[in-house]
């Protein structure tokens, strides 16, 4: 639903603010989050817009490219602290898909 063409959609992946707000750790690994829409990351350099999640002992990403249509989902029953977290194993996976 989210790479269709609807306006419902499509507004909510639109940048309401500048946020540079990736850390070392992500910036090291190419992980970007440069402007934020309606719950929504976009990742500028990369092309991607994603959302994550976690509580307890569970975490999970959603990530997609507008231009190629591509998409990962990962979801995952171990805490985002534990070994390598959704958001960077979906992420690192969407950049391979796109490349």
């Amino acid at each position: 639903m989210q790479l269709e063409d609807n306006p419902h959609f499509s507004q909510c992946h639109e940048s309401l603010a500048v946020i540079n707000a990736s850390t070392d750790s992500y910036k090291a690994m190419n992980i970007h989050m440069d402007e934020i829409g309606m719950a929504w990351i976009i990742d500028k350099e990369n092309g991607i817009i994603w959302h994550n999640g976690g509580t307890g002992d569970y975490n999970s990403y959603l990530g997609f490219n507008e231009e190629t249509g591509t998409a990962v989902v990962v979801l995952s029953n171990l805490p985002p602290s534990y070994r390598i977290p959704a958001t960077v194993l979906g992420i690192k996976l969407l950049t391979e898909l796109n490349k």
